[in-house]
């Protein structure tokens, strides 16, 4: 009859180290990387995304203060694309550096009492940020009574972060001084965002 193995001869539990081998810890890393490049992408649009509704807060935000502050005061407050923080700039087409909200009708460079200012990101690329304001009437101003008769039906401002079209929000000023947030795609008493 033949002898069977003997136990020494087979390999004990004890003598095999717990762990993974080398061949699973790559397929593991091969597997994860796979999925985190699948997934990369998502979290670019959703950064975008995010920067162009924070942009739109802070508007909206700037607008509720101009607003308060003409209807407090008792005069008018405007708001301005920025050339600098502290500067608005002729033309109002283009936003990209930020707005400026200041006291008055009519910007004096340090006279003026500024209310609040946002710049643009410099590291921002390919964002825009434009208006339907004209450029012959390149500001937004509130009276005493928080109104921007100025605004007619509307106007839009328009924040576009990068390439992906979600990432495009759009806030609307009424003649009222009612700020209202759009998201992409959205209609707007002025048209779609």
């Amino acid at each position: 009859m033949p002898s069977s193995p003997s136990r020494s001869c087979l390999p004990s539990r004890r003598n095999r180290s717990a762990g993974f081998t080398v061949i699973e810890l790559m397929v593991v890393l091969a597997i994860a990387a796979v999925m985190l490049g699948l997934a990369a992408p998502g979290f670019q649009s959703l950064g975008q995304q995010s920067r162009s509704q924070a942009w739109a807060s802070a508007l909206v935000r700037d607008i509720q203060l101009a607003r308060s502050t003409a209807i407090q005061t008792g005069a008018p407050v405007t708001l301005c694309a920025a050339a600098t923080p502290s500067n608005c700039a002729a033309n109002a087409i283009s936003w990209t550096g930020g707005w400026v909200v200041y006291q008055g009708l009519a910007f004096t460079a340090g006279t003026s009492i500024i209310v609040a200012s946002a710049s643009a990101d410099p590291n921002a690329g390919a964002d825009t940020f434009t208006s339907t304001l004209a450029a012959a009437a390149p500001a937004l101003t509130f009276n005493r009574q928080g109104y921007s008769p100025a605004a007619g039906a509307g106007v839009m401002f328009t924040f576009a972060v990068g390439t992906d079209p979600k990432a495009r929000n759009c806030v609307v000023v009424t003649a009222v001084g009612i700020p209202t947030t759009y998201a992409a795609g959205a209609a707007t008493p002025v048209g779609a965002c």
